[in-house]
């Protein structure tokens, strides 16, 4: 390299001798590129890669820097040499920062502050190579994660202030927005806004965005459901799970009534819906769920066009024609469900009958994405994979310039993710099959990580929650402790996979500091298996030291005396009863009050975990000449016999037929005798009732 003052004259002097660069032999076509007016590096243009040697980067000594860099060079032998004429040293390009919004289900929770996308990792591939080619975060690089469930309206505003935010950290006045899916919406709602818009954004960059809307919003906004697919059966499973958390009854009244407005804005705008047997599909709105946010936005799309700001509209198309652009519905059965008709087939096992399908990225199509065709670019990709698909045009509309290095392996998941949500008050660990382990480490208070691709959602609030991709057959443990005061929680785990999805809950009861251990087994092949099993097996242990199986006479106090021991978890619940009522543990059954025959005591039992134990002991109630005079005197004490003489009458009558061999004769005469002092009001009508039983009892027995 030779240097050149701004008169064009040479100043070898001032360049640091022994520049010679030890690059790639045989390379034919390469330049010399600055990165600003002192720092330089050699590239090979065969290979648009920066090349990698000791001398092929460097700064320049001289200051202030030269005006002209020109090139000289020759061979090994010093026979054949070239010298280039100098060029002009231009001032950098100003770079300004980047945010990136994510689109629907690109934004999760942890520890209550959202976060870009740790689940499906949209976006980490995209961001990687940004930071590879020089972008710094919380500097140049930012992302915008936000509640994806709630009005792109309300979102736009939260954007205003994450500019602002952004524009007092880079001291600058306008930033860059790279917007996927509906993250784009927003963006454009922010810009076309005449109360939000500062005209602080210069370049705006769409990746699939649905301007048009997407079909597929019409099945979770009428029915509550959405289509096969790892993607959307994550959407359905997250939003019930939500549901079921804030205490909706179903996903559908959730996303009718609850904070999910998101879907009914993304419902599309032109032709989708076709009655079965019809060739025509239905005008747009006539017969439609109506999307007024889009029609709005779309009537104002000069706006944008207008706006100063530089669009760039990157659409992609996954060559499979697998995207759904038609939906063939019939007549609903289950209102207020598919208001507008449900899909012809989608309950039965030929889900897709309805789901007429063609060209797109499976979630946009082409007439959706291509309604902003300002600086149009369709990639064969998909809706999830263009964020890495377009990442080096993206640094190059960002920059001008192209990116030396391209991260494409951080980013994306599998088909199937393993979905663990608590419902408090509990913390969590699990320990995947290969023994690794995520969730709160409990010996030391902290997270813990140690499964590739798996997001924890922290322990600082009660949604509380661990994903993990691709999951292993066999053994998961979910380990748990008890948190705050304890009581009934709820452990719900779902596998989602690219054809279905299945879910299954437990519920138990937890104390503060207890441990408990769950198996959740996973069979990839039989994934609808699933299920939850306490490692605690075993119910609690039941002794019912009294009422004994035997006879106890009318007279007798019969004590409850009964033992429940769980010496793995703990006794949750506990009762007793007699008969049909509850009775405490150590009390007394007074029989005098009872029925003659035969009396159960039955205790049952729940541990913690949800194990039920039940014992019971039968004994019978009798009557005896001593247990029957007796319950003459008693019966006197409680003013039934209204004379002590009667009482007097019927003890002695009993005594002497005790004392009969003809017994049974004198007994058929008491009840005679009772029911002639009833009538005479010296005994009342409880007396005859519990006197006659027990002679009753006296003469069959």
């Amino acid at each position: 390299m030779r240097l050149h003052n701004d008169k064009c004259v040479p100043n070898i002097n001032t360049f640091p001798s022994g520049n010679n660069a030890s690059s790639t032999p045989y390379m034919r076509y390469w330049s010399l590129r600055f990165l600003t007016p002192t720092h330089w590096e050699i590239w090979n243009d065969e290979l648009n890669k920066k090349e990698i040697c000791t001398l092929c980067q460097g700064d320049l000594i001289t200051f202030p820097a030269p005006a002209y860099i020109s090139l000289i060079g020759s061979n090994v032998a010093g026979n054949s040499s070239f010298r280039g004429t100098p060029y002009q040293v231009i001032e950098p390009r100003v770079i300004d920062p980047v945010i990136i919004l994510p689109g629907i289900l690109g934004s999760w929770e942890k520890n209550g502050n959202w976060v870009i996308d740790p689940v499906l990792h949209t976006y980490d591939n995209l961001i990687a190579t940004l930071e590879a080619n020089g972008y710094v975060q919380g500097t140049t690089l930012f992302t915008f994660p936000y509640d994806w469930r709630r009005s792109n309206v309300l979102t736009a505003s939260d954007l205003k202030q994450k500019i602002e935010d952004v524009k007092l950290i880079c001291k600058c006045e306008k930033v860059d927005l790279v917007a996927h899916s509906m993250g784009g919406l927003i963006a454009r709602y922010y810009i076309q806004s005449d109360t939000l818009y500062q005209k602080d954004v210069d370049q705006l960059i769409f990746l699939a965005t649905p301007h048009l809307g997407s079909p597929k919003a019409y099945l979770g906004w009428e029915g509550g459901e959405m289509p096969p697919g790892t993607v959307d059966q994550l959407i359905e499973y997250t939003l019930k799970s939500q549901a079921k958390r804030l205490g909706y009854d179903n996903l559908f009244d959730y996303v009718r009534n609850g904070p999910v407005v998101s879907l009914q804005q993304l419902l599309p705008t032109f032709d989708y819906i076709r009655d079965a047997g019809s060739d025509l599909s239905r005008t747009y709105p006539i017969n439609y769920p109506v999307n007024t946010f889009l029609q709005n936005l779309n009537n104002e799309a000069g706006t944008l066009a207008f706006s100063g700001v530089k669009i760039s509209n990157f659409v992609a198309d996954s060559g499979l024609a697998n995207t759904i652009d038609t939906i063939r519905v019939v007549q609903s059965l289950n209102l207020p469900k598919w208001e507008h008709g449900y899909p012809q087939g989608f309950y039965e096992e030929a889900t897709d009958l309805g789901l007429e399908r063609g060209d797109g990225d499976e979630t946009v199509t082409p007439e959706s994405a291509k309604f902003i065709n300002t600086d149009l670019t369709q990639l064969q990709s998909s809706h999830i994979k263009i964020t890495t698909d377009a990442e080096g045009q993206v640094y190059k509309k960002l920059t001008g310039k192209i990116a030396g290095t391209l991260i494409t392996d951080q980013g994306g998941i599998g088909t199937k993710i393993l979905f663990v949500r608590l419902f408090s008050p509990v913390d969590m660990q699990i320990i995947a099959p290969d023994g690794k382990k995520i969730g709160k480490d409990f010996a030391t208070g902290d997270e813990l990580n140690e499964i590739p691709g798996a997001f924890y959602s922290g322990f600082l609030t009660d949604n509380e929650y661990i994903t993990i991709p691709d999951p292993l057959d066999g053994k998961y443990k979910i380990e748990t402790q008890g948190t705050d005061n304890g009581g009934e929680y709820t452990v719900a785990v779902g596998y989602i996979g690219e054809a279905t999805s299945t879910d299954t809950d437990f519920s138990a009861q937890t104390l503060p500091g207890l441990m408990t251990e769950l198996n959740v087994t996973v069979n990839n092949e039989n994934p609808s298996d699933i299920k939850i099993i306490p490692t605690d097996t075993i119910p609690p242990e039941i002794i019912i030291a009294s009422p004994k199986a035997q006879d106890y006479p009318r007279s007798s106090l019969v004590p409850i005396n009964v033992s429940i021991s769980d010496p793995d978890t703990g006794i949750a619940t506990s009762s007793i009863w007699f008969d049909s009522q509850t009775v405490a543990n150590n009390s007394s059954i007074d029989l005098f009050f009872e029925k003659l025959g035969a009396h159960t005591v039955t205790v049952t039992s729940r541990d913690l975990v949800g194990n039920n134990a039940t014992s019971s002991v039968t004994f019978i109630e009798i009557a005896t000449f001593n247990s029957t005079i007796s319950d003459v005197n008693r019966a006197y004490d409680l003013g039934w016999i209204k004379k002590i003489n009667v009482r007097d009458k019927i003890i002695k009558d009993l005594e002497r037929a005790k004392k009969s061999k003809k017994h049974k004769v004198e007994i058929i005469g008491l009840v005679a005798k009772l029911l002639i002092h009833k009538l005479n009001k010296s005994i009342n009508q409880q007396a005859f009732d519990l006197l006659s039983e027990d002679i009753r009892w006296l003469l069959t027995h």
